[in-house]
């Protein structure tokens, strides 16, 4: 019973957003809208097969896998430089503000920290 009252209160809240919202839905669901939809699916086909387009891509795919790879390294560096302080291994001091700082950065969730780079 409470999860049908949890789904119901759900959608009354989409329907609230989607009614607060100004604008012409006709629009959407026109028959130029559904050709531009179509035009839009179609162009997907047949795939871009040109030699010079696969170069780009494989190029575009191996600079993507080598950022996240160093942005992996960068963060298991990072990740140790706080680690083995916070463990006590350079004294008491270190160990103090080493999970200071890691007690701070924990704070602050996951989704945040795109914002502030």
């Amino acid at each position: 019973m409470a999860r049908a009252g949890l789904a119901c209160g759900g959608l009354a809240f989409i329907i609230a957003c989607f009614m607060s919202l100004s604008g012409d839905w006709s629009g959407l669901f026109s028959r130029e809208a559904a050709s531009h939809m179509l035009a839009l699916v179609t162009s997907f086909f047949p795939p871009e097969f040109a030699p010079a387009f696969l170069r780009k891509t494989a190029y575009a795919t191996l600079e993507t896998l080598a950022i996240s790879w160093m942005g992996t390294l960068l963060a298991v560096m990072a990740g140790l430089f706080c680690a083995l302080p916070a463990a006590g291994l350079w004294g008491a001091v270190s160990k103090g503000i080493a999970r200071m700082l890691l007690n701070a950065l924990r704070a602050i969730p996951e989704l945040v920290w795109p914002a502030c780079w």
